[in-house]
């Protein structure tokens, strides 16, 4: 994997106008250096030029041709191209756009996907342009939520991301922050509206399973009869259970259903806002809240999602399906107003339950670590093992080829590394903002031992 220099990093950083994490600008930029010679390289969603500053950039002598298209004019970003012939602004519908390009004859290798974000958008975005990348070719897809948020951000992108990973239509997939890259063997592929539903019901029917698990488990826990007013981190982990498995997403429904108890219910008592009160300086306007969802719900037809089994007989089509997803995600973020404050709290509590490597001493049976994070913080948690006569095994990073070397270790992608039959005693999250993201992940593919960091 090419390594940016500190020249080249400084200059993503100052890209400040992209839409984009320092990890996404490094991303882009290592995708643009594998576009080969003469290679052409199309962008969905101009923006103020961000993305398309770093294909520039790095494509730089190896005469790659570079097409933006936006159905806004987006001045700012041609501005910053005056004079430049090896980059081309399009003001028009990214479909249109992809009608005219077929004409063209024209294979490409790398196609960046960030246009529209309702699910009819990248929907018809994706099975558009698909037939226009080379065999081989690279897709870029941004804003598809984490692990940790599940949905919550972006419902419409999500679902589509994982029907194509569903469908395994993307080779050597890889998820970086918001930005799930991948290689198209076949460019003639699609993607159905059946396909699609499949997939949306799955996420209903996992999301509820969840959802049921937590639900009583949560009512518990707001309620200040069943604890007292010190909360901490292992009297939380009683009431999630010992796998927890809770991302934004899954945490929003749990306050919807949450709500609905507190409002629609005379038997709930009162006392159940205690928890939420000492939180939130708002929380009188609950009501507002529930009733927002109440209104969402009512608009579309009073179908209940997520549940096991989904009412889809209004569902008929592709933009209906995209119109149910943009009301849930309307819904979503109309109440992690309120759920945000205290997902956080909850996230800080349980935080307090991971190890610090400076009490190593008091595991002396944990002797062999893997380390989450193959950065700064990373190097400062294998030296501090090191330091205490423990054993680093290799790292793990979402930024890294598998087989990587980092410090002088192994690094692989933490899907690719759990499917391997190592031995280990425990993981140390590298990381000093990303632990509750790391946390989310680990957990989803199995990891149920303590964790350092």
């Amino acid at each position: 994997m090419y390594i940016l220099n500190d020249s080249e990093r400084d200059f993503l950083i100052g890209i400040d106008y992209a839409l984009l994490t320092n990890k996404e600008k490094e991303v882009l930029a290592r995708k643009t250096l594998e576009v080969p010679d003469g290679g052409i390289i199309v962008e969905l969603g101009t923006a103020k030029g961000g993305a398309t500053s770093i294909f520039h950039r790095f494509g730089q002598g190896k005469n790659v041709s570079i097409y933006s298209y936006d159905l806004n004019p987006c001045t700012e970003a041609r501005a910053i191209f005056t004079g430049e012939t090896n980059v081309t602004f399009i003001q028009s519908t990214t479909h249109d756009a992809a009608m005219q390009w077929i004409g063209k004859n024209l294979a490409i290798d790398l196609l960046f996907v960030d246009a529209g974000h309702m699910f009819v958008d990248i929907f018809n975005d994706f099975n558009d342009w698909v037939a226009c990348l080379k065999k081989g070719g690279t897709i870029i897809f941004h804003d598809v939520d984490t692990k940790a948020f599940g949905g919550l951000n972006f419902l419409g992108v999500k679902l589509f991301c994982d029907t194509i990973l569903r469908l395994n239509l993307l080779t050597n997939p890889e998820q970086f922050d918001t930005m799930l890259c991948g290689v198209i063997e076949t460019p003639g592929i699609k993607v159905t509206f059946a396909d699609s539903m499949e997939t949306f019901t799955a996420i209903a029917k996992n999301a509820v399973e969840v959802i049921e698990y937590y639900r009583e488990r949560f009512l518990d826990f707001l309620s200040v009869e069943k604890h007292d007013t010190t909360l901490d981190g292992p009297k939380i982990l009683s009431y999630l259970g010992p796998h927890v498995k809770i991302n934004c997403f899954i945490f929003a429904y749990i306050l919807i259903n949450w709500l609905r108890e507190i409002f629609n219910n005379p038997a709930v008592s009162s006392k159940k806002l205690a928890f939420v009160n000492k939180i939130l300086s708002h929380a009188w306007n609950l009501s507002a809240w529930n009733n927002a969802v109440t209104l969402i719900d009512y608009g579309r037809g009073c179908h209940k999602f997520p549940a096991k089994k989904l009412d889809i007989s209004m569902i008929k089509d592709v933009n209906d399906l995209s119109k149910f997803v943009a009301l849930e995600e309307s819904k979503l973020q109309a109440v992690w107003q309120i759920a945000g404050p205290v997902f956080e709290k909850i996230v800080k509590l349980l935080e307090n339950e991971f190890i610090s490597l400076s009490n190593l001493n008091s595991y002396e049976n944990y002797k062999r670590f893997i380390i989450f994070g193959a950065g700064p913080t990373g190097i400062q948690c294998c030296e501090e093992l090191l330091k205490n006569n423990r054993t680093v095994i290799a790292f793990i990073d979402n930024m890294y080829i598998n087989g990587s070397t980092f410090n002088g270790y192994s690094v692989y992608t933490p899907e690719f590394f759990f499917k391997e039959d190592l031995s280990y005693d425990a993981v140390v999250l590298g990381s000093k903002g990303l632990k509750w993201q790391m946390y989310i992940q680990l957990v989803s593919l199995g990891y149920d031992s303590k964790v350092f960091f």
